[in-house]
């Protein structure tokens, strides 16, 4: 369902005026995904699809809480701001949220990303406290099951056994802690050679602090990732082989999933996010 300039100026009217800006929305995204406006220093989400609803509601409901620590760090993240309600004119709920400045993460070639894993490596660390019980459950890693050219896909076999490794391995015993649940290249967002912010809070969630440690095999190279680590054993994060084989593990899904994505910016993200994985083959 396609949303226009009209309906989406329309819409605007209801916002509160501490949270407007004088220019008029302009779109920046119109694609598989909610269409997303830029509103001054705001960002409009309009979803249609019910899984993306689902996704914007969960980031709606719990970011705010989950991302204290992180603003406190100054590192930026969509903050909701606004709610609407479904209408007449659009009926499904859409979101007013903080924008986050910078580009993703895969602009960057991976040799010149050495501050940021070390950047990301301090935010995760902040990011990871104990989360309460009634916040959403990020579910347990499970085996590739979507469709790919498996043939177009060098170590396709490799990195489905590093999933399959993963989920033998004995699971995390400490508290479920607050996890983003999908930090991939394309939801880290960089200012020049630094992190600037982490956005799509969507799969946000309760868990194994392996789900984010995915990203240090999916964004970076071996020798940026163990930089990564050292830091997070300096400051006290969880750090042991198990979970570093699960993070793997959630690093090898994450990238079959990107590649296997339906948007052709996803698929070529995935495809060096295999690249990157396979080197800590």
């Amino acid at each position: 369902m396609n949303i226009s300039q009209e309906i989406v100026n329309d819409l605007v009217l209801s916002v509160p005026d501490n949270l407007t800006a004088e220019d008029p929305p302009a779109q920046i995204r119109e694609d598989g995904c909610a269409p997303a406006y830029r509103w001054g220093a705001r960002l409009l989400l309009f979803p249609s699809r019910e899984e993306d609803v689902e996704r914007l509601e969960r980031a709606h409901r719990w970011t705010a809480e989950a991302t204290a620590l992180l603003r406190d760090a100054h590192i930026a993240v969509p903050t909701p701001r606004y709610r609407g309600e479904p209408s007449k004119i659009w009926p499904h709920p859409w979101y007013v949220t903080d924008a986050v400045g910078g580009r993703p993460l895969h602009t960057v070639e991976p040799d010149g990303r050495g501050r940021i894993a070390r950047d990301l490596a301090v935010a995760v660390a902040v990011l990871h406290v104990d989360a309460p019980p009634s916040a959403p459950d990020i579910p347990p890693l499970s085996p590739w099951d979507a469709k790919i050219e498996r043939d177009a896909v060098r170590g396709a076999d490799r990195l489905t056994e590093m999933i399959e490794l993963g989920a033998r391995v004995p699971p995390w015993q400490g508290n479920p802690v607050w996890c983003h649940g999908n930090l991939n290249p394309a939801t880290i967002a960089v200012h020049d050679t630094s992190l600037s912010g982490l956005i799509d809070f969507g799969a946000l969630g309760r868990g194994d602090p392996a789900v984010d440690y995915a990203a240090f095999f999916l964004c970076f190279t071996p020798s940026q990732r163990e930089d990564a680590r050292v830091i997070l054993r300096t400051i006290g994060a969880p750090d042991d082989d198990d979970l570093w084989i699960r993070a793997r593990a959630w690093a090898a899904r994450t990238a079959l999933t990107l590649l296997a994505s339906h948007q052709p910016d996803m698929s070529v993200v995935g495809r060096q996010a295999c690249e990157l994985v396979l080197e800590s083959a």
